[in-house]
């Protein structure tokens, strides 16, 4: 029971921070090919800008961590009784990743491939270094 309950916390966390950064953030509509709105945005509000990726940040990996940490478990509590809590709670912090991608499609985007990205390259599934003969 404590883990359900420390996992819904979390994501529940995790949904306040992603709200917030939602919220923080100064620029409603932001138009790429504009550097001139983006310039301004950065001169003349980047305490917002800041707060708001350091909130969206906190969020992702909360959320990140949760579900990698329930899909662990699941994997090595196959034969115990007690798999369903981690399948249930796997699917409920996928769930609130989807809806904060569903919210901010192209920073969720961005930053699970980041993460991704770190994940291969630190168990050496990239080609980053010193060939091993």
């Amino acid at each position: 029971m404590v883990v359900v309950g420390r996992s819904l916390m979390v994501g529940l966390l995790a949904w306040m921070l992603g709200n917030g950064a939602l919220v923080v953030f100064p620029a409603r509509r932001l138009h790429l090919d504009r550097v001139g709105d983006w310039m301004s945005m950065l001169l003349f509000s980047p305490m917002e800008i800041f707060l708001s990726l350091f909130l969206f940040v906190v969020a992702t990996f909360l959320l990140i961590g949760l579900l990698h940490f329930h899909i662990t478990q699941y994997y090595y509590q196959k034969s115990s009784q007690t798999v369903w809590i981690h399948v249930l709670l796997s699917i409920f912090s996928a769930f609130v990743l989807g809806i904060q991608f569903f919210k901010m499609p192209i920073a969720t985007m961005t930053m699970i491939s980041v993460c991704g990205l770190y994940f291969l390259a630190t168990r050496g599934y990239l080609f980053l270094g010193k060939r091993r003969n």
